[in-house]
């Protein structure tokens, strides 16, 4: 299957650097256990070929989170720790970057419609459910046994956690507007802000708040600089327990009443961190 259109082009410029170091590193008794490892997927004829050559032809054959997982399965295998915790770094970049896309492209309409509350939010039972959004597609992130994403495509974002950064922006909506408003012209500091934040967290809730924050000037974040704001978030998540329990964590949270005592936990957590951010940058001097 050919690599599709809708593959962002920034991942691969991630996915290259991954590569080289990995190439780079491999000596060669590991190169010849690669290409064992590469049989019946790169073709025999390019066996005397280098390690490049085998993940060019993987590259312009496969989609690319086909090939994060074929070559996280290798690293399991090997003695190259460090190797593997990076790979699964980049694959959370990505998925906190599609993510935060999604939810971008969520709450911009939602906003530009004024209906964000209207259409969002609807009671149902104990939950709280989307209604207002039925043109983004009901996907998740696929999850193998050791938590790390299977094969899918670039779009297969957690619905799940889009759906709860948009209910924890809907029910916070009014500590938002000024951030929203200004916050464009101060990225770097608020970024720095949940950085610092985020060394003193040990709970999921904060990992949403962030998110929440994040995806609300996600659109002007510039696209070379967003590796460099997600990766503190993705070691965090990988400490702990990576994709997988983030995916528990909103699952969870999805099917809380959002009255209840551990979703307003979170919310006054939200609603804490956008005050800080609020004192800090526009408190008068």
């Amino acid at each position: 299957m050919a690599l599709q259109s809708a593959t962002h082009h920034q991942h691969f410029k991630w996915f290259k650097s991954f590569i080289l170091n990995f190439e780079s590193l491999l000596d060669n008794r590991e190169e010849k256990r690669f290409w064992f490892w590469c049989c019946r997927c790169v073709p025999r004829r390019l066996e005397s070929e280098n390690v490049l050559k085998w993940i060019e032809f993987l590259v312009d054959n496969c989609e690319l989170i086909a090939i994060l997982s074929f070559l996280k399965e290798f690293l399991m295998k090997s003695r190259y720790t460090k190797l593997l915790e990076e790979l699964e770094v980049l694959e959370l970049c990505i998925a906190l970057d599609h993510t935060l896309e999604k939810y971008s492209l969520v709450a911009s309409r939602a906003d530009s419609c004024r209906e964000f509350t209207s259409t969002a939010l609807v009671s149902s039972g104990s939950r709280v459910v989307n209604s207002g959004f039925e043109d983004i597609p009901s996907v998740s992130i696929s999850m193998d046994e050791e938590g790390g994403m299977c094969c899918g495509t670039f779009c297969n974002t957690s619905r799940e956690a889009v759906n709860l950064l948009v209910t924890a922006k809907t029910l916070n909506n009014e500590h938002f507007a000024r951030l929203t408003k200004e916050g464009k012209d101060d990225i770097k500091e608020i970024m720095e802000i949940l950085k610092a934040k985020l060394e003193q967290c040990e709970e999921w809730a904060a990992i949403t708040a962030f998110l929440v924050i994040m995806g609300e000037l996600y659109s002007s974040i510039n696209s070379e600089e967003r590796r460099g704001y997600l990766e503190p978030f993705a070691r965090w998540m990988l400490r702990k327990g990576g994709l997988k329990e983030f995916e528990n964590f909103t699952r969870k949270k999805q099917k809380a009443n959002y009255k209840s005592p551990a979703f307003a936990a979170m919310m006054d957590f939200l609603q804490e961190i956008v005050h800080n951010i609020d004192m800090h940058l526009y408190a008068p001097t």
